[in-house]
């Protein structure tokens, strides 16, 4: 025996939806206007969300798509099922590729109607399952705002990805900046051996510790102090062994100003 969907009194499950996305700071929001979400459109009528309405639910799924690579937080795109959703799933793709974050709001049947082949009925997990990192299908309306907290939470989550910074060269003050960006984001950050005093030892966020004075004289510094300059002589060899041999110098793993300056000098000893 199942029980029935519960509901807050006097609350909707579109709204509630908006009330969690007030509360997750999304702003501003993209859609192309449907009856399959009006609910949700009436409660963001008195939210602080602006709702930026597009011609076409593929260029809104962009639109979204372009505001998380900007802030670095979750898109949100809301649209209809049926060719709405078939227009924005392009999206979703080039999210997953991309390793983008994006959440999206598909208006789906009313629950009593679903797999009676129904007016666009279509089965969302067949068609992102391989795409998406999750599908949630609402089937309480009174856990509408949990059901946007996950969404939120899971497309905010999982594997972080490097991040290269390069340029002409760093003012002084530069590394202790990104140092200190880093440690308050918790992004750990590493330098090029050539540009090795770019960021401070003593910061949280460097991976290995700068080659000076500053770090303590302990085994274990002094074993990374080591290591790196074997991989330091071992990188030099490499390179030299290159030129030699006419192929020039190896690519960059890691880049540093300095690391690209000679990275993009014509190859020397040819």
């Amino acid at each position: 025996m199942t029980s029935e969907p519960s509901m807050p009194a006097g609350r909707s499950a579109g709204h509630l939806m908006v009330e969690q996305l007030v509360r997750e700071s999304v702003e501003p929001l993209y859609s192309v206007s449907g009856e399959s979400f009006l609910d949700i459109l009436d409660g963001l009528y008195d939210a602080p969300i602006t709702n930026v309405v597009a011609r076409h639910a593929g260029g809104s799924g962009f639109m979204a798509l372009a505001e998380a690579r900007l802030t670095g937080r979750p898109g949100v795109v809301m649209v209809t099922r049926g060719p709405g959703v078939a227009n924005a799933m392009i999206a979703i793709h080039t999210a997953y590729q991309d390793q983008t974050s994006l959440v999206m709001f598909v208006g789906l049947i009313p629950i009593p109607d679903r797999n009676r082949e129904s007016f666009q009925e279509f089965d969302q997990h067949a068609w992102f399952g391989s795409t998406a990192k999750k599908v949630l299908v609402l089937d309480d309306p009174g856990s509408a705002g949990e059901l946007v907290s996950d969404a939120m939470r899971m497309a905010a989550g999982g594997r972080p990805e490097p991040v290269v910074i390069g340029g002409d060269g760093w003012q002084d003050g530069c590394g202790a900046e990104l140092a200190a960006w880093c440690v308050a984001h918790g992004v750990s950050v590493t330098s090029d051996f050539r540009v090795y005093d770019a960021i401070p030892a003593s910061s949280s966020a460097a991976i290995l510790p700068a080659l000076t004075a500053e770090v303590p004289a302990t085994s274990e510094a002094e074993a990374r102090r080591t290591r790196l300059e074997r991989m330091r002589s071992e990188h030099e060899a490499f390179s030299t062994a290159r030129v030699d041999r006419g192929l020039g110098r190896p690519p960059a793993a890691v880049t540093g100003p300095e690391v690209l300056r000679n990275h993009t000098r014509p190859a020397t000893g040819v």
